[in-house]
């Protein structure tokens, strides 16, 4: 996953080196716009990632009330799939725009995940990873929101 994360951000680099340096052969109209755009762009996100942000909250809340019920391993494994699925469509832009908030969640999430894919369950972990990021989350949705 890491490696996939690298690679994604090296070809994130490299098409924002080539679009900057298409914008500098301009009339310096291009860097005048450049803030003006960054602002917009920043601003368009935080609905993504709230609805994100949400997304995962609410799988993770299906994960949690499913475990009041039963334990059964191959459905665990399918939330934790999904979790994963959920985080990853939106994790790069969370990395960018929120460092510190990014590091937090992932101290919990990809334990969490790591323990819903294993062969042998153990419940409890699983249960205490699953407040954890749900109050990491809301956490962050929070900040989102203000």
């Amino acid at each position: 996953m890491k490696y996939t994360r690298k690679w994604l951000s090296f070809i994130v680099l490299a098409g924002a080196l080539s679009v900057t340096g298409c914008g500098a052969s301009g009339t310096g109209e291009g860097a005048q716009q450049a803030p003006k755009e960054e602002a917009q762009s920043v601003t368009q996100l935080q609905p993504d990632l709230k609805t994100g942000v949400n997304s995962v909250l609410q799988e993770v809340q299906k994960l949690e009330n499913y475990l009041k019920t039963s334990s059964q391993q191959e459905t665990i494994n399918k939330f934790g799939k999904e979790i994963a699925k959920k985080w990853d469509s939106f994790e790069e832009d969370v990395e960018k725009a929120h460092p510190d908030q990014y590091t937090k969640i992932e101290a919990n999430l990809y334990p969490l995940i790591a323990e819903t894919g294993k062969q042998q369950l153990d419940i409890a972990k699983i249960q205490e990873l699953v407040k954890k990021v749900q109050a990491d989350l809301n956490m962050f949705l929070k900040q989102l929101q203000s």
